[in-house]
């Protein structure tokens, strides 16, 4: 799972800085699927889902503009993905 977290860490950085990527799609399935099998953990990982699915939908604006609120889904994901690595360590 911890491994799962840091490459989707590590995307979303990828994706802040470059707005017309489209991996980001690639790595909710990829949290989907961890969620099966996160036990006691599974209300973080929707989270972090949700959190994710908030950056993807702020790429646009973050492309166009790069205004604040676009700007602060991708920091309030990039918190939760964090607080997760944290507490798979």
């Amino acid at each position: 799972m911890k491994e799962v977290l840091q490459h989707v860490k590590d995307v979303l950085e990828r994706t802040f800085d470059h707005p017309e990527s489209s991996e980001l799609d690639q790595c909710i399935v990829e949290l989907q699927q961890a969620l099966e099998t996160s036990g006691d953990k599974e209300n973080m990982i929707e989270d972090v889902i949700r959190s994710i699915e908030h950056a993807r939908n702020a790429q646009v604006e973050l492309k166009v503009a790069g205004d604040t609120s676009s700007t602060n889904a991708f920091g309030e994901a990039y918190r939760a993905i964090d607080q997760a690595i944290e507490s798979f360590s």
